[in-house]
């Protein structure tokens, strides 16, 4: 399947709607637009044809490459670390904007509620706007903070390049401006401007928020590889058109490629339109089916097991793929608990970036300009054997809540 544009000014007015709600159940793997790719692929991509890297030379005796596995072990051992220790008082007397993507979504409600939270925490006056999945709501919202003199903006999920006049009017006011699941205008995947965006959240040891997704991809990529001894045929699936997913397809495909004897049999992109009907689960049930020698599955989005891959590779008859999926979500760990179809997931903590992310915009306004620091924030490998909770929920190895409190009273 080749790539198609999964942006809702190229479709049929009757789908605009599905296509926004559809972005925003991709949160949980950011899924903002982007109007380049250049790491989409069509069907029957080789893994192995890409260049591998220095780092990957040396192999272990069932061929998996050193590199994968050193990777892997990190994934296992969780790649979080303790929140900032130090940092400013929380700064008196701010009036700041939340703009959710919409507060009918979970995730969007999840990242816009831990933000009001956090800012409560802060002491500041704190406002909600509900963009209800509407893109043309999420610049109302940013102009209507304007108007209100807030001090500080929060979005989720609000790329710069569909929001960019209300952006550059928030700036040219002195307003600080900061998001989660959003990209800058000056983003290499998708550069239609300079940078308006007055910071970002920096997971530990990754500079540029891009860079973040791409290598949450290499650990399913790690995880795979070694599930099938360095003989990974791989059908891969990503949405195309979606700057984060685009993100992590490149990473995925990056660390596939320091395996010889692996393969990506398809890589599989899925559209908003096929999401807003039954086209998905028809289109991976088919690549499953037509391709017998694959071993594998990487399901590219959270949610997609429980809208359409789950039925797709029961209805398949396969039984033996090593299936690996997105967040770990509480369907994703009942189905790691019950033996699958879902095997693995990697997680990230949605909450704690928020927090993270109105840490990061209480120390622009002490230091306006300034880098952003490293928020402890990582990733960690779920698997059968590996970081399951006993509950239905993982949750993030450190209290970082009481951290940041900690910092913000001084």
């Amino acid at each position: 399947m080749t790539r198609r544009s999964a942006q809702a000014a190229r479709l049929p007015k009757m789908a605009a709607a599905a296509v926004a709600l559809t972005a925003a159940i991709m949160l949980v793997a950011g899924c903002s637009s982007a109007s380049s790719a250049p790491n989409a692929s069509s069907a029957s991509t080789s893994a192995s044809s890409a260049p591998a890297s220095g780092s990957g030379a040396g192999t272990t005796s069932s061929g998996v490459p050193a590199a994968v596995t050193s990777l892997l072990e990190a994934g296992y051992k969780g790649t979080f670390q303790p929140p900032p220790a130090t940092g400013p008082k929380a700064a008196a007397g701010k009036s700041v904007w939340v703009i959710s993507c919409g507060q009918v979504e979970a995730t969007c409600a999840e990242i816009a509620d831990a933000a009001m939270s956090a800012g409560q925490a802060l002491g500041w006056n704190m406002t909600l706007f509900d963009g209800k999945l509407d893109p043309t709501l999420y610049s109302q919202g940013i102009l209507q903070a304007i108007a209100a003199h807030a001090s500080g903006i929060f979005t989720v999920a609000v790329d710069c390049s569909i929001a960019t006049s209300p952006l550059k009017q928030a700036k040219a006011a002195g307003i600080a401006t900061v998001g989660v699941s959003n990209f800058d205008c000056n983003d290499p995947m998708n550069d239609v401007g300079p940078s308006l965006y007055s910071t970002y959240v920096k997971y530990t040891g990754i500079s540029g928020y891009g860079t973040t997704y791409e290598d949450w991809k290499k650990y399913n990529a790690a995880w795979i590889i070694a599930q099938t001894d360095g003989k990974a045929k791989v059908i891969n699936t990503y949405s195309p058109g979606y700057l984060v997913s685009e993100y992590q397809n490149k990473g995925f495909m990056e660390e596939m490629s320091l395996c010889s004897g692996c393969s990506v049999v398809d890589n599989l992109g899925i559209t908003a339109t096929e999401q807003a009907g039954t086209g998905a689960q028809e289109a991976l049930q088919t690549a499953i089916t037509q391709n017998q020698s694959a071993n594998a599955v990487q399901v590219g989005v959270s949610g997609w097991f429980g809208r359409f891959a789950n039925a797709a590779v029961k209805s398949s008859g396969r039984t033996s793929l090593a299936i690996s999926g997105d967040e770990c979500d509480t369907a994703a760990v009942a189905s790691i608990k019950a033996g699958g179809p879902e095997q693995m997931c990697v997680a990230r903590d949605f909450g704690w970036e928020s927090w993270a992310a109105m840490d990061e915009l209480n120390r622009q306004f002490a230091s306006p300009g300034s880098a952003p620091v490293d928020e402890g924030l990582g990733f960690e490998i779920v698997d059968k054997t590996h970081n399951l909770p006993s509950g239905s929920t993982w949750t993030a190895p450190f209290n970082y809540q009481s951290a940041y409190e900690k910092i913000w009273q001084g």
